[in-house]
């Protein structure tokens, strides 16, 4: 004969599966610094209901030292978690989204992704690649479009003022596959920027599959160098492999004087 789980039972294997799915939920979203704010205050009052249950059972009949045990316990707990935090703070450069599809048989499919500096301090000479999932795939078929930009340099050019903001690299890598590199200037601490990926090239009706991967691959504490000789000015970069390189761009802000 089977035995009824009981109301507490159902509640206990309710929260057990609640637990399991909300630890694997935790485990697939990325840690950017505002999902773990939100998770060292929510371990905070997780922390707070037992610690403070456990003083009414201690055996201190002084109601003021009970009072002082709890406030130094509240001030440890405090310290405890802001060193937590420290210590699984992201010290690193997050892209989100790191996967984008523009399979599609249409122009002008566009898909944005962030590139976020989580560290203290500002970040040089962000080189982010960008590769098929399965390899190969057009070059052509891929156009970068700036969400938003910031001054790679800048150079006047009569009323014009023109900024590079990023530069663009099409090429094989050093395993001869397609890949795509920008290289971002600069992120202050804390900063994003967005940049836009838009479907081209590819003839009108072709749906082909168009998975990408992006990730972040070198940066540097200092900026790229400049070379200057009467009017030009060299930009002095290093790439992070060995590319054969198809094409160079830059993405531009342009602003009359």
């Amino acid at each position: 004969m089977k035995r009824k789980l009981k109301n507490i039972e159902w509640l206990a294997l309710i929260l057990a599966l609640l637990g399991i799915a909300g630890g694997i939920i935790l485990y697939l979203i990325p840690k950017t610094p505002v999902i773990i704010i939100i998770l060292l205050i929510l371990l905070f009052f997780l922390f707070l209901y037992p610690m403070s249950t456990v003083w009414n059972y201690l055996p201190i009949q002084s109601l003021r030292w009970r009072k002082i045990g709890r406030i130094g316990s509240l001030i440890l707990l405090i310290a405890g978690i802001l060193i937590f935090g420290f210590c699984v703070w992201p010290d690193q450069l997050i892209i989100t989204p790191d996967k984008l599809d523009l399979s599609t048989s249409d122009w002008g499919k566009t898909e944005i992704f962030e590139i976020e500096n989580a560290e203290r301090k500002t970040i040089y000479s962000i080189w982010v690649k960008i590769k098929g999932q399965n390899g190969d795939f057009n070059l052509d078929d891929i156009d970068i479009v700036p969400e938003s930009s910031d001054e790679f340099l800048s150079q006047e050019l009569g009323d014009i003022n023109v900024n590079y903001a990023t530069i663009i690299i099409k090429g094989l890598d050093a395993n001869k596959k397609p890949c795509i590199y920008l290289l971002i200037y600069r992120l202050r601490s804390f900063e994003s920027k967005f940049i836009k990926l838009r479907k081209g090239g590819s003839k009108q009706g072709e749906n082909k599959s168009l998975l990408l991967v992006l990730s972040v691959v070198d940066s540097s504490r200092q900026a790229a160098k400049l070379a200057s000789k009467d009017k030009s000015t060299a930009i002095q970069i290093r790439p992070p492999e060995n590319l054969t390189i198809k094409s160079m761009s830059f993405l531009l802000k342009r602003r009359r004087n």
